[in-house]
């Protein structure tokens, strides 16, 4: 379209080589056509007789699609052994009540860490622990005095992480006097997180060991980034990280980062005494809840006796 454009409005049809350009992407369509169609039936001859069965391993090598479904067949099986060996307690966690949360710093706790858990469900207690953030602050799960909207992000530079935790951001001032303390909890180092999360005005948690991923039932999937429902933020997010690196010289996110990139995003509204007044597991990495979504959830909890009491809080507070 950008060609074009410049055709109509800078080069004109003078130049040979802009008619070479256009065959050239006719072509391609072509082929690009041509080649897949023969693909999707080689794919379909192989699904009738069984993935492997009708089709031998060079021929998986050869074809793109093909190796391409191995590769992704070959991942959830090992992801699946992963999470057999974590719910077998292979990979055990510490059970004395202290979370390396912090990048260095560890702080303790009431409750304990345990093996694999399933997800959580409205009405199931959250055991009090304090964390420590990326700046060393102490904080508590449950907070005392105010609901906690507990935030589980990817990874430190996630483009689609970096628009959604900015829009709460802007609406921090609203979200205090709602009575909601946001702690947004991301599956990398602290020292990773630091340069991203600076200005954020809201406690953030680095768990790089997805120790709390694991209690809360958090899950990774490919659906994270293949669901066409995320790829618009994907996009945006993606454009936005630019401009921040080249104009406010963040960071480039790793290519490789901690945790993986497929992590699909979960929003937990956590009640003083620790219970979870409202949850929402995300199916694909956009799929969140916005700052209205918690406001309305904090005024929907406060006629069931999950506001602070008067006597308790402070001012601005959910009422």
């Amino acid at each position: 379209m950008s060609g074009m454009y410049l055709v109509r409005t800078v080069w004109g049809w003078r130049a040979a080589w802009i008619d070479v350009a256009f065959v050239s992407l006719a072509l391609a369509v072509v082929a690009g056509v041509t080649t897949t169609a023969v693909r999707v039936a080689h794919l379909r001859s192989a699904e009738g007789g069984g993935l492997g069965q009708s089709t031998g391993e060079t021929d998986y090598a050869r074809d793109p699609i093909l190796a391409s479904l191995t590769i992704s067949r070959a991942a959830a099986i090992e992801n699946m052994k992963i999470e057999k060996r974590l719910v077998a307690g292979e990979v055990q966690m510490k059970a004395s009540g202290e979370y390396h949360l912090s990048g260095g710093r560890s702080m303790s706790g009431t409750a304990s860490i345990g093996h694999a858990k399933r997800q959580l469900s409205v009405g199931d207690t959250v055991a009090r622990r304090t964390l420590a953030t990326v700046s060393d602050e102490p904080i508590s799960i449950p907070d005392s005095h105010r609901l906690v909207h507990l935030q589980f992000r990817r990874f430190a530079g996630c483009p689609v992480c970096n628009l959604h935790v900015q829009s709460f951001g802007r609406r921090h001032r609203d979200i205090a006097a709602a009575g909601i303390r946001e702690v947004i909890m991301f599956h990398s180092k602290a020292d990773d997180l630091r340069p991203y999360t600076a200005d954020l005005p809201f406690a953030v948690i680095a768990d790089p060991e997805k120790r709390l991923y694991l209690e809360f039932g958090v899950e990774s999937s490919p659906r994270a980034l293949l669901d066409p429902r995320a790829w618009p933020s994907i996009l945006r997010g993606i454009i936005h990280s630019f401009v921040s690196i080249v104009r406010d010289r963040q960071p480039v996110p790793s290519l490789t980062p901690e945790g993986g990139r497929f992590g699909l995003p979960a929003d937990f509204l956590i009640a003083i005494d620790g219970r979870v007044v409202a949850r929402k597991y995300g199916i694909h990495a956009d799929d969140q809840w916005s700052v209205e979504e918690v406001l309305t959830l904090a005024r929907e909890a406060a006629p069931e006796g999950d506001a602070v009491p008067s006597s308790h809080r402070p001012a601005g507070e959910l009422r």
